[in-house]
């Protein structure tokens, strides 16, 4: 195939991988309403599910032994998500109540960085893959009972109101995920071949935008709802899994990783940009237009810096 039919399939494929994703979310969030399940606590549910492309690709990427590109994609997906996802959600609703978020954010961005800081010594081994496999369910079951305290929370099984269309949609949207990401790894892989960049750096700049389609979708969603708290929840949800991805992977395989000046300059950025979103949080309880705007520009200095170093 030539370059452009390659990169036409690329992103013909993105394309439909973000159908597909929009497809098990929309139909997960059916059965999250069913059960009763409330705003905050629904968005992190989302975040697992709207995973479920970077958990394909990572999967084909380490069947294909193309680390780099998995590594790339998760850590690019947190800036991604963090940076011009949240960052266009409050340009977009001017205005996002953090009040919900406000008192879990630290420990969530804590988690956020720790594959970074346990990076530094070159690569991501057994013990950090269990330790960020750990780590997880504690933070998640912690938001679950704050959440619960808070607003009174409390998800009930009630068989009655489940419909097996979103079951059999779920299922069927997941499938084409799994097959759909595996033509990408395949083509990325031949792409790269014929221009010689680093896998880490398409993971990062492109596959960490097009495997969070879904998550766009559902903030430009929120925002038509007026519902930015869904939007605000369901981004940190689906930012937390990120880290947990790099732990399984890890442990099937250990991550090697080139700790250079590039490197360095990601994790000190990504550091920055994640003590912005916290002090936006944290202030007046909201997440104002122009602290959005910052946050956009803080995701185009790490994406530049990657694009410059490498």
């Amino acid at each position: 195939m030539t370059i452009a039919l390659l990169i036409g399939a690329l992103l013909v494929a993105f394309l439909l991988l973000g159908k597909a994703a929009d497809m098990v979310v929309v139909h997960i969030r059916h059965i999250g309403e069913r059960l009763g399940i409330g705003t905050v606590m629904l968005g992190l549910m989302l975040g697992l599910f709207t995973s479920l492309p970077e958990f394909a690709l990572g999967v084909n990427a380490v069947v294909n032994d193309a680390h780099g590109l998995s590594f790339g994609n998760l850590v690019g997906g947190m800036a991604v998500l963090l940076g011009l996802v949240l960052g266009v959600s409050a340009m977009l609703n001017r205005r996002m109540n953090t009040k919900t978020q406000k008192g879990h954010a630290p420990f969530l961005l804590a988690y956020l960085f720790l594959p970074l800081l346990l990076g530094l010594d070159g690569q991501l081994g057994i013990v950090d893959a269990v330790i960020l496999l750990l780590v997880y369910p504690l933070l998640a079951y912690a938001l679950y009972i704050g959440h619960r305290r808070a607003a009174g929370i409390q998800i009930s099984f009630q068989p009655h109101r489940f419909a097996g269309t979103d079951f059999l949609l779920v299922l069927t949207g997941t499938i084409f995920i799994l097959l759909l990401s595996n033509g990408i790894v395949r083509i990325t892989l031949e792409l790269l071949s014929v221009f010689n960049a680093p896998e880490f750096l398409a993971g990062f700049l492109v596959f960490a935008i097009g495997t969070n389609l879904p998550e766009i979708s559902v903030a430009v969603r929120s925002w038509k709802r007026h519902v930015s708290e869904l939007s605000l929840s369901h981004l940190f949800g689906s930012a937390m899994v990120n880290p947990l991805l790099l732990g399984g992977f890890a442990l099937i395989d250990p991550i090697r990783l080139n700790v250079g000046v590039p490197y360095i300059t990601l994790a000190v950025l990504m550091g920055l940009l994640f003590i912005a979103v916290l002090a936006f949080c944290r202030s007046k309880d909201t997440l104002t237009r122009k602290e959005g705007i910052l946050l956009v520009a803080g995701y185009v200095v790490v994406a530049l810096s990657q694009a410059l170093l490498y």
